[in-house]
């Protein structure tokens, strides 16, 4: 349990944990006095750990008034859950009367968004500063698999060539568009094809078939049916939500071709997530 939440691990190594206690051990918020900090702090341009590029790095800023400690805690237990994000947190601690604020702002001017709830309920905090520290459509590699998979939720994965980048603008405009309501519920991710070959095959997929849609619950994985064209209005929707119907596991059971059982081919697990990538 990190304050409160559950974190989902399934083999955890010695180092792999040892690197979590020092992460949650580690002050991710950086705490300064002066009148104003929002023109002079920069969104770092790299995510932490990773050294790549960062798409949207974003800086969550609050304000609070001198001796309001409990506020500073309380950032500090939100910013607990986004060591490994691209948001960098940070608090300027004003004297005199203030009204404590929460902002998030990035790189693009005029994009800030302030925090429309109460400072001290933590779960409201959380989920405003998930919404804006975690990228509604992340890529799914081999490094990043078994953190992905401890989230516990399925994964809804375009598979593409890397060349391929018409195809994941059209899914991430599809997701903002459509399905923003189901981060909650649903981790939607794309990934190198040529990579993740293994799974594919058990769909009967193919490099000629991409771009590949499957959604892996794992305990299935289920491809999105061939007479289904996922850039049209709706189609991923109705995916999603056959799967939360229990028709995707009633159609496995009738038969359904695009549909495999995790651990049933005998000679390697095709699951997606990361107790099984090879």
């Amino acid at each position: 349990m990190v304050n409160g939440e559950e974190v989902r691990n399934t083999e955890v190594s010695a180092e792999g944990l040892m690197d979590f206690l020092k992460a949650q051990a580690r002050d991710a918020v950086s705490v300064a006095t002066s009148s104003d900090l929002s023109h002079s702090l920069q969104p770092r341009d790299v995510v932490p750990g990773t050294g790549e590029k960062s798409e949207k790095p974003v800086i969550i800023l609050a304000k609070v008034r001198e001796g309001q400690e409990e506020n500073l805690d309380l950032l500090r237990k939100v910013s607990t859950h986004f060591l490994d994000t691209e948001c960098n947190f940070h608090v300027n601690v004003v004297p005199g009367e203030l009204e404590t604020s929460v902002t998030s702002f990035d790189a693009v001017p005029g994009n800030e968004k302030s925090f429309p709830g109460q400072m001290q309920n933590f779960l409201e905090l959380l989920q405003w500063a998930r919404s804006q520290c975690v990228p509604l459509v992340r890529e799914l590699k081999f490094e990043n698999a078994e953190a992905l998979t401890e989230e516990g939720l399925p994964f809804l994965v375009l598979f593409r060539d890397p060349d391929d980048e018409a195809s994941l603008q059209i899914f991430r405009d599809i997701i903002n568009d459509e399905l923003p309501g189901e981060q909650d519920k649903v981790n939607f991710l794309y990934a190198d094809g040529f990579v993740f070959k293994h799974p594919l095959e058990y769909l009967g997929k193919t490099p000629q078939d991409f771009p590949v849609i499957a959604l892996d619950d794992f305990n299935y994985i289920f491809g999105l049916p061939t007479d289904a064209n996922f850039e049209d209005p709706g189609v991923l929707k109705a995916f999603i939500q056959d799967l939360h119907s229990g028709k995707l596991h009633e159609d496995f059971h009738s038969g359904e071709p695009l549909a495999i059982r995790v651990g049933d081919s005998g000679d390697g697990d095709p699951q997606i997530g990361s107790s099984s990538l090879s």
